[in-house]
């Protein structure tokens, strides 16, 4: 009887082993997402990530220039000091082109004149980090408008237009907060997220 409860013993040992390695291996993930990225705002968390040049498709609507309902889709690796932790897909849809706006952009893009020919997007980003869930950002962009439709639609190198994060699943699942994406001249981007994650 005192063999087989020893074998027991044993054996739950060995499963509370595993558990710990597993959990460790939670916690170092967490550490690189987490790491350096404090904020001096009590209660907020900064997180900084980098994605690749993104693949990108493109569905035109129509082939006399952007036209409304124009839908473009991305997907990149989401890293962090170089390391892949996820990946970032998105989609953005035109919803008004420069000849249906009549408003002034300047303000918006900065460093572009008055006239700029702007089109106005709708977009909605997901950041997933591996093993600890995803973060939902949607918001606006201003692109400069190109005649060809098949292009797919960059905002500006250099210029932050902020998107709100409405949403998250697992460690993020009750976040809400602030995203700014900047485009890089190499065509990677650098995002930086202001979260309150409870």
């Amino acid at each position: 009887m005192r063999q087989d409860r020893t074998g027991v013993l044993r054996s739950r040992s060995r499963v509370w082993a595993g558990q710990a390695a597993i959990g460790a291996a939670g916690l170092l993930l967490v550490g690189i997402v987490f790491a350096g990225c404090g904020s001096s705002e009590p209660g907020v968390t900064k997180l900084v990530f980098t994605s690749d040049a993104p693949s990108t498709h493109t569905q035109t609507n129509g082939n006399d220039g952007s036209t409304v309902g124009d839908l473009g889709t991305f997907e990149a690796p989401l890293r962090q000091k170089g390391r892949i932790v996820g990946e970032l897909t998105g989609s953005r849809t035109l919803t008004f082109n420069t000849k249906d706006t009549a408003w002034v952009h300047e303000n918006r893009i900065p460093g572009k004149q008055t006239d700029a020919q702007v089109d106005l997007w709708d977009q909605e980003q997901n950041f997933y980090v591996n093993g600890q869930g995803s973060i939902h950002a949607i918001g606006q962009r201003l692109v400069l408008d190109d005649p060809d439709p098949t292009h797919y639609p960059f905002q500006p190198n250099g210029t932050k237009q902020p998107l709100a994060v409405v949403g998250g699943t697992g460690t993020f699942r009750f976040a809400h907060g602030e995203l700014n994406s900047t485009r890089n001249d190499d065509g990677t981007f650098r995002h930086v997220l202001i979260l309150r994650l409870s």
